[in-house]
């Protein structure tokens, strides 16, 4: 290991800690009017992008009921995304604890879902 590495991070790093494989899981849903759960696929860390041909906003939320933005105060309103815009990486131990719900039935999203060991459904 080169010795200006080890200086910056302060200890030596093992390569062997890294898990032998990681797999990544790709994904779309379709809009939903009414909201519902994302599919049910294991993971460490999550990417929700909403697509770029939606015509409205898509809105991701750990809540069972999810609404979308009305202007008023609530606890269940999603994280607005709009045409093209993504959520970052998301550190969850599975898709499904996220909820969506989407302006239009044409608005849905897509996924990346990473971890080690990572099925989908």
């Amino acid at each position: 290991m080169p010795t200006d590495l080890t200086k910056r991070i302060g200890s030596a790093v093992s390569w062997n800690d890294t898990p032998a494989s990681i797999t990544a899981h790709t994904g779309e849903v379709a809009g939903s009017i009414a909201g519902a759960a994302l599919p049910s696929v294991p993971c460490t860390r999550v990417l929700i992008r909403a697509n770029k041909a939606n015509t409205g906003n898509v809105y991701i939320s750990a809540s069972a009921t999810p609404t979308v933005a009305a202007n008023t105060t609530d606890t269940t309103t999603g994280l607005q995304l709009s045409a093209g815009q993504d959520t970052g990486w998301l550190n969850i131990p599975n898709l499904n604890m996220l909820h969506y719900i989407s302006d239009g039935a044409g608005d849905g999203v897509t996924y990346m879902a990473l971890g080690a060991g990572v099925a989908g459904t």
